[in-house]
């Protein structure tokens, strides 16, 4: 083969790769310059098409077969695809000149040819919205610790309409129990990404952790002064405390876990219960102005303080409660529960 093979002056397109590589697309330009980096060469490539004789693209099994015979090293873009996380062993250095995002880490790299890279469990977790025997659906909020809009999940799937989807990201978890999960609630999986171009599913889980055990927080507070209204018709027999979120300052959440609920961003304020089945509730209403606190062991006793305490001048100012939160009732069950009075 010699010059006089090549049509010229053909197609020849420059491109850019994205910063962050293979992690931000799953591109051939991406996967090209991170092959550079890798290397320890400067981040400029070549990529081109490997034809048949019949003029037709050569790919997959192809294209193997041709490195095969020509003894040429073949790689894939999920070879060197960074959305499952690794561990690599081998020695660092840089290249020379500026990297594409202006940054000394674009310049590093790692030669881990006398070392070794391994894959490493990732850990994923998001808010379920289906379960099925040996699979969930999650709306994904973090993979190997970075938020969801880290990554580019183009090229992910057998094909376009198959490409991961962080809103609906489908987990195998095979003979894993799902119980205590529930849709709404938050879970957490340790696991493998799937590798590119074979989603879905798109992540299989080896461990599985709910939260339904866990104690999970509710916090408010009402700004300096307080609120007149923070309880909706409470009254010395009431069996609940239906909050108003009228005049909210800057706390105003539920921790669920890792996930963080905005109460504002509820259709309605959620409403708080007694745990009926527990054996060790603490209540308590502290007062600024008077400088004492009230504690109580039954939800029954903490309620009829409350009302009598919350005279039309008194104004709440914060809560705080532990307990078990039900988004399906909104309502969130307290094993402990505290509320400052401005009196």
């Amino acid at each position: 083969m010699g010059a006089g093979d090549f049509v010229r002056p053909g197609h020849i397109f420059p491109l850019i790769a994205k910063d962050g590589g293979v992690l931000m697309r799953s591109g051939h330009t991406e996967a090209a310059v991170d092959l550079c980096k890798l290397s320890g060469l400067p981040p400029v490539g070549v990529i081109s098409e490997l034809m048949n004789d019949d003029g037709t693209v050569m790919k997959g099994e192809q294209v193997a077969k041709f490195a095969a015979a020509h003894k040429l090293r073949h790689v894939t873009i999920a070879d060197i695809s960074v959305g499952q996380h690794i561990d690599a062993f081998g020695t660092a250095g840089s290249t020379s000149g500026s990297g594409m995002s202006g940054s000394d880490d674009s310049n590093r790299t790692l030669d881990a040819t006398a070392g070794s890279v391994r894959l490493d469990m990732t850990p994923a977790w998001g808010v379920v919205t289906a379960l099925a025997a040996g699979s969930m659906t999650i709306n994904l909020q973090s993979l190997d610790g970075l938020p969801v809009s880290a990554f580019n999940f183009a090229g992910t799937g057998t094909s376009t309409a198959m490409d991961a989807n962080p809103m609906s990201y489908v987990i195998d978890t095979g003979p894993l129990t799902q119980t205590g999960l529930a849709v709404k609630a938050p879970a957490r999986v340790m696991g493998f990404v799937t590798p590119f171009g074979k989603s879905p599913p798109n992540f299989t889980a080896q461990t599985l952790v709910n939260f339904s055990g866990v104690p999970e927080a509710l916090v408010i507070d009402w700004a300096q002064r307080g609120s007149a209204t923070a309880f909706t018709g409470l009254t010395a027999t009431s069996t609940s405390l239906q909050l108003d979120l009228a005049g909210v300052d800057k706390l105003h959440f539920i921790q669920m876990g890792p996930q963080t609920i905005d109460l504002t961003s509820l259709a309605t304020a959620p409403t708080i219960t007694a745990d009926a089945t527990a054996t060790n509730e603490v209540f308590a209403i502290g007062h600024r102005g008077k400088y004492k606190t009230e504690n109580f062991n039954t939800f029954a006793a903490f309620i009829t303080a409350l009302a009598a305490d919350l005279t039309p001048t008194a104004t709440v100012v914060d809560l705080a409660a532990t307990g078990q939160y039900d988004s399906t009732a909104n309502t969130f069950t307290a094993t402990r529960l505290a509320v400052l009075i401005n009196d």
